[in-house]
């Protein structure tokens, strides 16, 4: 059988050095030079290199192919906990989302002038109509009603305070 790091054609070849890129690996029996993709949960410095387990911190992920043990940031919409562990999706409820780096399936809240639907959706920017606005939190585009003793122009902006004349 070929070793790890090596590639064979056929039984009457000796094993050649894996000459795949960052983020490929040839195990054991593998018969291309270029080696395959390395799994999720590890990463792959390439050549005749094995893989190796991901050391990625909290809010990042090795994704199949990753060249590097920190691995890459975990999307919007899922947490990851780091390590060989894989990322998964937010459980966050509507009015929070899971930002890039989330390393908690709660997520955070919404900032002011954006709203969140929750679960594997991004912040979107507040669409309120003159005379409400997106606190942080908000949960739907249209926002809330702009409280008294305060002036809301809409869209993106946040509440402004009275002022007596």
């Amino acid at each position: 059988s070929c070793p790890v790091g090596s590639y064979c054609i056929g039984y009457h070849y000796l094993p050649q050095p894996c000459v795949g890129p960052p983020g490929t690996y040839c195990p054991a029996g593998s018969s291309a030079a270029g080696g395959e993709p390395c799994p999720q949960g590890s990463w792959c410095a390439g050549g005749d290199q094995d893989k190796q387990a991901c050391t990625a911190s909290p809010g990042w992920v090795c994704r199949a192919g990753s060249p590097t043990a920190q691995g890459q940031a975990c999307a919007v919409g899922h947490w990851c906990a780091g390590g060989v562990a894989d990322e998964k999706p937010c459980q966050c409820g509507a009015g929070s989302y899971c930002a890039e780096h989330a390393t908690n399936e709660a997520g955070v809240a919404c900032a002011q002038g954006f709203w969140c639907a929750g679960g594997e959706h991004d912040k979107l920017p507040c669409q309120a109509p003159p005379g409400s606005y997106c606190p942080t939190g908000s949960t739907t585009t249209e926002g809330v009603a702009c409280p008294a003793g305060y002036g809301c122009e809409g869209g993106t902006q946040d509440k402004s305070p009275c002022i007596a004349a």
